[in-house]
């Protein structure tokens, strides 16, 4: 441990990432390995009380468990939800199309996620397979900033349905455009 002050830290008794024991969590332990047992973990646990309870050992025994655990699919936070649209600006030739294969990006600039990134994978792999062009002049930090640059005309890109707003109804600046299977998938 550092020389360093450590507000998790109560004289006398060890650092909360030194304990091994925790006594009185169980309802808190059990919370949280149903959420990892059924795939429904969350993205954030607020641990309250008064100081001294061992909530900040309740994070690091968590943390240990999580960490040393196989995540469930690709990466710690599972694997990401497939794309299910075409995002196209407004303009775009294909922005009246009622659907699109996967087949229909071939030739298309895709503006992609940054490295790092589990769903950018998943979408540079759907462009590799289906002739694609990703986009070298342009990455995003987030889904966001992908329909943003979509709006400004950028480009195109793959919108898994959770980021797709729920009142698209294509009159905007983006039109989402789902896709249908094909038999190149």
């Amino acid at each position: 441990m550092s020389d360093l002050p450590q507000a998790d830290r109560i004289a006398g008794l060890p650092h909360p990432c030194e304990t091994e024991h925790l006594i009185g969590h169980d309802g808190a332990c059990a919370q949280v390995l149903e959420a990892f047992n059924g795939d429904r973990m969350h993205h954030a646990w607020m641990l309250t009380g008064p100081k001294g309870i061992g909530k900040a050992s309740l994070a690091y025994q968590i943390a240990r468990f999580l960490l040393a655990a196989d995540p469930p699919g690709d990466s710690l936070f599972g694997t990401p939800p497939p794309a299910t649209s075409l995002a196209v600006p407004a303009d775009h030739p294909k922005a009246d199309w009622a659907e699109v294969s996967t087949d229909d990006l071939e030739g298309e600039e895709v503006l992609l996620l940054e490295d790092g990134h589990c769903f950018r994978d998943q979408a540079l792999e759907v462009c590799q397979a289906h002739r694609g062009i990703e986009s070298k002049s342009y990455s995003a930090t987030s889904l966001e900033t992908l329909r943003q640059l979509v709006a400004a005309g950028i480009g195109v890109t793959l919108i898994p349905q959770l980021a797709v707003p729920a009142d698209a109804a294509n009159k905007g600046p983006v039109r989402y455009i789902p896709f249908t299977a094909n038999g190149s998938d």
